[in-house]
């Protein structure tokens, strides 16, 4: 079996996850709706379950903000930014040292495999993050209740959770709350969506 073919068994296999979640986590953080913290850049963490806003902020530059919807791991991919998460909803994460944790896959020789992952998702956090800026604020928007309802929400739910706001698509997007405002009333002319109270419902 070539370094490929194991990669693949190791990320479709979650024997390998569990046994990090469950042996190699040094400690746990619980967050209540709307706690925040900072992330350092001397651990990783894993989102067992919640949803957080991730923000990076970079020196003299505008922050970035990320929706985290489902399980996985949350790096701090430079030292230059302050990491920061707001939880959603009330949210459980695993910390991992990661000295002690890349000793550990050295040890158990699947570092290189799990540096692989990690690669694969920073990768994959860049196309999607590009997916939003490159689309119109409208698209955007329309991108991201998608995204919410397919991970959020069961099948025959329309209701966008609470959380889910002007202020916040204002955020993920990099657009004014005015023009988010505009968005929505267009995509509700359009029957995309409902305005009922503060909530947003998928039509």
């Amino acid at each position: 079996m070539n370094f490929f073919e194991f990669q693949y068994y190791f990320e479709e296999n979650s024997i390998m996850f569990d046994l990090m979640r469950t042996k190699m986590a040094s400690n746990s953080i619980s967050l209540k709706q709307n706690e925040k913290c900072i992330l350092s850049d001397e651990h990783l963490y894993f989102l067992e379950k919640g949803v957080l806003l991730l923000k990076q902020g970079f020196y003299k530059e505008r922050a970035c903000h990320t929706l985290l919807l489902e399980p996985g791991f949350i790096q701090c991919k430079t030292t230059s930014s302050v990491v920061s998460i707001r939880s959603l909803e009330n949210t459980e994460l695993l910390v991992f040292d990661i000295v002690e944790l890349f000793d550990q896959l050295e040890k158990e020789m699947i570092l290189s495999n799990f540096v692989w992952y990690l690669a694969k998702q920073i990768n994959l956090d860049f196309q999607n993050t590009y997916r939003i800026i490159k689309l119109t604020n409208k698209k955007s928007i329309l991108s991201i209740l998608s995204d919410i309802k397919a991970s959020l929400l069961e099948n025959e739910e329309k209701i966008m959770p609470s959380w889910v706001n002007v202020k916040l698509l204002a955020l993920l997007c990099s657009c004014s709350i005015a023009s988010v405002k505009n968005n929505l009333k267009s995509l509700e002319e359009e029957k995309i969506i409902q305005m009922k109270d503060d909530y947003i419902v998928m039509t």
